[in-house]
C-alpha cells in the first residue's frame, strides 16, 4: 500500500470557464431563490473557490489528466459521478475531454432536494452532459464504450451510489456520513466487484479511477473491502491510498 504524496501545481484557476446567461427569465429566478438557502450557499456560492479546489484535487492527485503533454487523450471522457453543479466536467471540457456526468434524480437526492435541483440548473446553465439518474442501477452497463475513458471520478459520492448498503439514519436526514456505517456483506462486495469490473471496461489503458468517499464511521471496512476488490481484477491496481476514504486506482496496461 502507497500513501498520496502533495504534488507539485499550478494554483490559478484555468480561463475560459465564465458563466454562461440564463437560458430564460424563470432560471434565473430559479437561482436566484435556491442560492438564498443557507446550505446551498455555503457549498455553492463562491464559485471561483469551488473551480480552484477541484482543479487543486486533480493536480495533486491525478496530474497527468490536465498535463500539456498528454493532448493525445483528449479524444477520451472524464466522468464524473456525483457532479453537483459540474465544475469538474467543465475544467475537463476546457481541456478538449468530453465529458459525463451521473448524478440523482431530481426527487431522491442524499444532498437534498434543493442542492439537486441547484445542480442542474446550473448543468443546464452551463450546457454539461450529466445523466440525473439511479447510478446504482447503472453500475453493470454504463453507456460508454470500451477503451473510452481517461478519469473515473467520485468525490464524496460514493455513500450516496451505495445508500443501501449503509445502516443509520439516511444521509439526506443530516448530511453526514460519519452518522452511517457500511454493511460490509456478500451483497455489497458483489456491487463493488460488478461496479470496477464495468469500470476497468470503459477505462482507457493507464486511465484511472479516483474515489474519495465522505467517510462512515467504520472505514476501515471500507478500505479493506477496495482493496480485496481490486486484487480479484486483474487489469486494476491502486496506485496510491490514504488508508481510509482516499483511493487512486489505475488501469494496468
Amino acid at each position: 500500500m502507497s500513501n498520496f504524496q502533495t504534488l507539485s501545481f499550478n494554483h490559478s484557476c484555468d480561463p475560459g470557464l465564465d458563466l454562461k446567461e440564463f437560458a430564460n427569465t424563470e432560471d434565473e429566478q430559479l437561482y436566484n431563490d435556491l442560492i438564498k438557502d443557507e446550505y446551498i450557499a455555503r457549498k455553492c456560492a463562491d464559485r471561483d473557490k469551488r473551480i480552484k479546489d477541484i482543479r487543486l484535487y486533480i493536480d495533486e492527485l491525478a496530474p497527468e489528466i490536465l498535463s500539456e503533454d498528454n493532448k493525445n487523450l483528449n479524444n477520451l471522457f472524464v466522468v464524473d459521478i456525483g457532479p453537483g453543479p459540474g465544475e469538474l466536467l467543465e475544467i475537463a471540457r476546457n481541456h478538449g475531454y468530453d465529458h459525463l456526468g451521473f448524478d440523482a434524480l431530481l426527487d431522491d437526492c442524499e444532498m437534498g432536494d434543493k442542492y439537486i435541483r441547484f445542480s442542474h440548473l446550473m448543468a443546464r446553465r452551463q450546457d454539461l452532459k450529466i445523466e440525473y439518474c439511479d447510478f446504482y442501477k447503472s453500475i453493470s452497463i454504463l453507456p460508454l464504450a470500451n477503451n473510452s475513458t481517461v478519469l473515473i471520478n467520485s468525490r464524496g459520492s460514493i455513500e450516496q451510489v451505495f445508500r443501501d448498503h449503509l445502516e443509520g439514519v439516511p444521509h439526506k436526514v443530516h448530511k453526514d456520513a460519519k452518522q452511517l456505517a457500511w454493511r460490509v456483506d456478500e451483497n455489497l462486495k458483489t456491487a463493488f466487484s460488478i461496479m470496477f469490473n464495468e469500470f476497468s471496461r470503459v477505462l482507457s489503458p493507464s486511465g484511472i479511477i479516483l474515489i474519495h468517499g465522505n467517510g462512515a464511521s467504520n472505514v476501515e471496512d471500507y478500505n479493506k473491502l477496495i482493496f480485496e476488490t481490486i486484487s480479484k481484477i486483474d487489469t486494476l491496481h491502486v496506485e496510491a491510498s490514504d488508508g481510509e476514504r482516499l483511493h487512486k486506482i489505475r488501469k494496468i496496461n
